[in-house]
């Protein structure tokens, strides 16, 4: 066998085995699990006392092939420090594929400790950051409508 014969032959068996592996990672890759993060502002409702709160609307979708257990969301302050903001969805919600829930933050767990950074956590502790640019949008949205209503005698 000459060496071009050996080039050939191997060049045959590799390419295809190449093609084989990098179709298993793509399918692996497309089953993970992702979550989208999108916010708003609105207003909340306090089961308790029938009133409502100015509020950052959340959304979450599950844009994977799997379901995915919510797990909660954590925020840092601009001193650093970790802490929960409260949600009105509840830690352990399974979202399947394809769905998404929807909750809201008071916005005074957002505005009062000045919030940097932000993230949900699903079931497995994996983090799903919201953009910082998003945040800090839909912060600058928050203060003004807060500003606004506070004009207008409401709280």
């Amino acid at each position: 066998m000459t060496m071009n014969e050996f080039i050939a032959i191997a060049g045959s068996i590799i390419i295809p085995s190449m093609g084989i592996i990098l179709l298993i990672f793509y399918r692996y890759k497309s089953n993970q699990k992702k979550l989208g993060l999108t916010v708003n502002y609105g207003c909340g409702v306090s089961e308790a006392s029938n009133t409502t709160y100015l509020a950052l609307i959340l959304t979450i979708t599950n844009k994977g092939k799997i379901p995915i257990f919510f797990g909660g969301i954590h925020a840092i302050d601009e001193n650093g420090d970790l802490y929960y903001p409260s949600f009105s969805v509840k830690g352990g919600k399974k979202i399947d594929a394809g769905d998404y829930t929807t909750g809201n933050i008071p916005a005074g767990h957002l505005l009062n400790p000045r919030v940097k950074k932000f993230w949900v956590i699903d079931g497995t502790g994996e983090k799903y950051k919201l953009k910082k640019s998003v945040l800090n949008e839909a912060l600058v949205l928050l203060r003004k409508e807060q500003e606004r209503l506070a004009k207008a005698g409401l709280k």
